[in-house]
């Protein structure tokens, strides 16, 4: 029986009013409400009182922490524990049993001068030490989100920042647009990206993201172009995107109108499907080794991006003797921009046989290149007298030559 601990992460529950009477959930042995606390500051100090109730079978103990939010290189949010807000929890760590909760009470300060407002969350994760048992344990943490808005005017301003599009398997594709918030103030941003294949239109919508000040999202779809019957050319994507917030004066949600807001990009096509998305396998080495005093094969790759796109490449390592059911490992490779590179190494332990090595190199559905080896792996006692052989060779040799020299001088006196 494996000891297992699973850790879940996530931030749950979105609405829109002062104080959301929701609940997080930890997937696991905590709750918290309410998930969210939204206000506008008027003041450069705030508070506010979240709750923690441990919903598992025993006594848990809780770690509580506030965090600003901020972006991870592909737009995601990720979260900041130097944030620039003063923030103190009360309590920090807490203890609670089967049902009870426990107030934690929010204090905050901000200079308006350089921030417009607060957005991050309180994150409360499971400490608790398990006794080491058969019986599996699992952890969890979760997140209240504080939306506090800064002083009016709440300005509004948006810039896409890049678009690009990868093969997602054969007549279909995902687009991406990045956008960033560079206002004052949090926003909802969605919209419709049209793609025109040789005149030949398909709109499909773009998925809605709240965007908070100074940070980006990634507004994803999938486009299915089956419908037509394009196969080369150059293929244009306009997106227009749709801002929605929320006006001081008036409570309903506002669809903003922006000029010159709509972002366009062409990408070529060859034979139906993105051109550009390209990868090569630059190394493909295995070796026998010794590890912790087992036999295994270490199998070492490097890939490069040789195409005109940025992609997310995976690779997959296939090791088995033949006829039987193999061992695989693999690895994605996000954001990997032309030009570069990536490595990395898989060790498998083996026992005394022949096996066949595969390295496939593919995006989605597209493979792009497949390498295979076959390697001999001796057993450790078979290794040694192997080896003992190849020291015992010179050695003969020259034992061969003594007598035999020997031999021709014996030849030579008796003559």
């Amino acid at each position: 029986m494996i000891n297992k601990i699973s850790r879940l992460f996530g931030i749950l529950g979105f609405g829109f009013l002062l104080i959301i009477s929701s609940t997080a959930l930890s997937n696991s042995s905590f709750e918290i409400y309410p998930s969210i606390f939204e206000d506008r500051l008027v003041q450069t100090r705030f508070q506010s009182v979240f709750n923690v109730n441990n919903t598992a079978s025993g006594e848990r103990t809780y770690s509580i922490e506030p965090a600003s939010f901020i972006n991870s290189n592909n737009c995601e949010i990720d979260y900041d524990f130097d944030f620039p807000p003063t923030i103190s929890v009360n309590p920090n760590i807490v203890t609670l049993q089967e049902g009870e909760a426990a107030e934690i009470a929010i204090v905050g300060e901000y200079d308006p001068e350089i921030l417009n407002g607060f957005y991050g969350a309180l994150l409360v994760t499971d400490i608790t030490e398990f006794e080491q048992t058969n019986e599996v344990n699992f952890r969890g943490r979760a997140a209240a989100t504080f939306r506090l808005r800064g002083p009016e005017p709440w300005d509004v301003e948006v810039q896409p920042k890049v678009s690009n599009v990868t093969q997602n398997g054969q007549n279909e594709i995902r687009y991406n647009l990045d956008i960033e918030n560079t206002g004052k103030v949090d926003i909802i941003v969605g919209g419709l990206v049209e793609a025109n294949f040789n005149g030949q239109i398909i709109s499909v919508e773009l998925p809605e993201e709240r965007i908070y000040p100074g940070l980006c999202a990634r507004l994803s779809t999938l486009i299915d172009y089956s419908s037509t019957d394009f196969s080369d050319g150059e293929v244009t994507f306009n997106a227009i995107p749709r801002v929605q917030t929320y006006k001081s004066t008036d409570s309903r949600n506002q669809i903003l109108e922006f000029e010159n807001l709509n972002f366009s990009s062409s990408f070529q096509f060859e034979k139906g499907a993105v051109a550009g998305n390209n990868y090569e396998i630059k190394l493909f080495d295995v070796q026998e080794v010794i590890e912790d005093g087992k036999q295994a094969l270490l199998v070492q790759y490097r890939l490069e991006n040789i195409g005109k796109l940025s992609g997310s490449p995976s690779v997959k390592i296939i090791v088995g003797e033949p006829g039987e059911v193999p061992d695989v490992a693999g690895k994605t490779y996000s954001s990997l921009n032309p030009g570069n590179s990536a490595e990395g190494e898989a060790l498998f332990f083996v026992e005394e046989g022949i096996y066949d090595v595969t390295l496939e190199l593919f995006e989605n559905e597209s493979t792009f290149e497949t390498q295979n080896k076959r390697q001999t792996v001796l057993g450790q006692s078979s290794a040694f007298d192997n080896r003992l052989l190849l020291l015992l060779i010179p050695l003969i040799y020259l034992i061969y030559l003594v007598f035999s020299q020997r031999r021709k001088i014996q030849e030579l006196e008796e003559k």
